[in-house]
């Protein structure tokens, strides 16, 4: 039987972007992914969850998200789970690195104020946590290997063993949200909107099992 008191969760989103409207549109889905996934999580008949296992984070600046990461992520134990997930704009600039966004990051100051994937990447890696399970709803999310970019992509993945990683996107893709219905769990067609663009290819998927399974 699963113990999930030894369930660390973090789930951070972004649906409001106060700096930079024109290349980082509102997307109002993520408040309600935020509120879901943290009653399903606590709800005894599917996890159950403690709440105080639980920490959101819903609309923080830059600051705030890289502070929550690090304090969160560095107090999980190594008998613990650790469940992090993100949902928001994905950005590349112009060397095609990636960051996650804030509410306050602007498209052309990303290394200042927006979230470097291989930082967040680092940090969970570097998690005590026996177990991970990392989901990442953005735009190049699938980046999150490193070596998707530039090759070594099985030596990518040997590093996070024990662990899954769930992305919405490859590390070129957009990703998409249906913005005529903040409740639902439907993306909306490549020809209406994504969260980046109104050209966006369909979403895809890439979810990787470890070699070592996780035990309950």
């Amino acid at each position: 039987m699963i113990d999930f008191s030894k369930y660390k969760v973090l789930l951070i989103g972004v649906s409001k972007y106060l700096k930079d409207v024109e290349n980082l549109p509102p997307i109002p889905n993520i408040e309600q992914n935020i509120s879901k996934l943290n009653k399903i999580f606590q709800d005894s008949n599917i996890f159950g969850i403690p709440d105080k296992n639980i920490v959101s984070s819903l609309d923080d600046n830059s600051t705030e998200i890289t502070d929550r990461i690090v304090d969160f992520l560095g107090a999980v134990r190594k008998e613990e789970t650790l469940i992090f997930y993100y949902a928001g704009h994905g950005k590349q600039d112009e060397k095609n690195k990636v960051y996650f966004t804030a509410q306050n990051t602007k498209q052309a100051s990303l290394r200042s104020n927006g979230i470097s994937m291989d930082f967040v990447r680092d940090e969970i890696a570097s998690c005590k946590a026996s177990r991970k399970i990392v989901i990442l709803d953005c735009c190049y999310s699938g980046a999150f290997f490193k070596g998707t970019m530039g090759g070594g992509y099985q030596d990518e993945i040997n590093q996070f063993t024990g662990s899954y990683v769930i992305t919405s996107a490859d590390h070129k893709t957009l990703a998409q949200f249906n913005p005529d219905d903040p409740t639902s769990n439907r993306p909306t067609s490549p020809k209406n909107s994504c969260t980046c663009s109104k050209k966006a290819s369909q979403a895809k998927t890439l979810l990787w099992k470890p070699k070592k399974s996780m035990k309950k």
